[in-house]
């Protein structure tokens, strides 16, 4: 009996090391799998040999991954092409990706670890339809299914069908249970909450916190949805927050703005500090990316001055490095990681001059600054017991001792 060929993959991702145990689960599912970390690599590969599906990241070294499909699909024109990323909902990208001439499928890539039971079901199951039938989920249809998700009752899912919703699908029912819950939820603000949590019923609150501490864990708030078998829903209240640092400003004084060194896995990051702020706020796709924070695909919804956004708690031990001496603290940075940074009410553009590298761009066609990655509060004082020194003639921010 003449063995089955099997499909081949080439699947392109800058941190494709870091994605060895999914490659591995894809070899094991009877895919032959070939790896590039970057464009250069990826057109080699295509030149070489023929592949049945090609994979890849859409965040990318340039050119990013869309304007690398293009360039692979003269070599390519029978392969499959799927994106699979943790950037999917965002607008920026679908946007283009609906102007590719040519169909391509759509694979998050903000999954569960290869042990987690959804696993093969989110990541092996989608891939192995591919190569059966060439479809998974274009954006048109996960924009027909985000439509009917606002069709239905968000109090009366039950929590395994909420589960297997994408992230488009979820943004879309949490916009539903908080308007359909808005007398509720603005009386329990009123009352001086600033998390809630509401689960089966849009008047009956499981969970409020008054402080940052008394907020539940996703966990604890996963264990009661499955007692109620109802899909969760976590609000934060609408934050108003001083930031003088409006845009760029590389040509003003504001290209002085006050900021703070952290060391993350190894990586320098000068981040703006503000101590009107009370809060901390940090680009959840930057933490991804450098593997800080944990994917998962199901996200708190918030709103800044009446700007919807959405965010997962934030607690991490970074390393805070004095911008004088280099002395090094270790300190907890706790917050909010915002998903979708580039078009948050937390992100800043940068006019077409500014010298600082990057081009990235949101929704809206804005160029975002790359130096805006978060914007870290007074919480970082009060929750390590620190003096900092704003030194305005050296423009440092000087580490001191309590």
């Amino acid at each position: 009996m003449q063995r089955k060929k099997r499909k081949t993959v080439l699947w392109i991702d800058d941190r494709i090391h870091k994605l060895q145990p999914y490659v591995q689960a894809l070899t094991e599912a009877a895919f032959d799998v070939a790896c590039a970390s970057s464009s250069r690599a990826a057109m080699v590969a295509a030149r070489a040999r023929r592949f049945d599906i090609i994979l890849i990241d859409i965040r990318m070294p340039h050119p990013d991954g869309i304007e690398l499909i293009r360039q692979l699909h003269p070599l390519q024109p029978k392969a499959i092409y799927a994106v699979v990323s943790s950037y999917l909902y965002l607008e920026m990208y679908k946007k283009r990706l609906r102007q590719l001439p040519f169909s391509v499928e759509l694979i998050d890539k903000d999954m569960t670890n290869v042990d987690s039971p959804d696993f093969i079901p989110r990541f092996i199951d989608p891939i192995k339809q591919l190569a059966k039938s060439g479809v998974t989920k274009t954006i048109v249809a996960q924009d027909e299914e985000v439509k009917k998700a606002s069709q239905l009752d968000p109090f009366e899912i039950p929590l395994a069908e909420y589960m297997q919703m994408s992230i488009p699908e979820k943004d879309r029912l949490k916009e539903e249970a908080y308007e359909t819950a808005k007398k509720t939820i603005e009386h329990c603000f009123n009352e001086g909450n600033i998390w809630l949590f509401l689960c089966g019923s849009k008047d009956i609150i499981c969970a409020s916190a008054s402080k940052q501490e008394q907020i539940l864990s996703v966990d604890e708030t996963m264990e009661i949805a499955r007692t109620e078998n109802r899909a969760p829903f976590r609000f934060w209240s609408d934050l108003e927050i001083d930031d003088i640092w409006l845009g760029c400003g590389w040509k003003s004084s504001l290209q002085d703005y006050t900021t703070v060194t952290l060391e993350l896995e190894d990586v320098t990051h000068s981040v703006h500090f503000d101590t009107g702020s009370p809060m901390t706020f940090f680009s959840y796709e930057e933490l991804r990316e450098l593997g800080m924070i944990k994917p998962t695909n199901d996200f708190d919804r918030s709103a800044r001055r009446g700007e919807p956004y959405y965010l997962v708690q934030l607690k991490l031990q970074v390393l805070l490095k004095c911008q004088r001496t280099g002395e090094k603290k270790s300190v907890i940075l706790n917050g909010q990681a915002v998903r979708g940074w580039t078009d948050s009410p937390f992100a800043r553009s940068c006019d077409e001059t500014c010298p600082n590298e990057g081009n990235l761009r949101n929704g809206d066609g804005r160029r975002i600054c790359p130096q805006r990655i978060g914007l870290i509060g007074r919480n970082l004082l009060t929750d390590n017991s620190l003096v900092l020194t704003l030194d305005g003639i050296q423009k440092k921010t000087i580490l001191g001792r309590p």
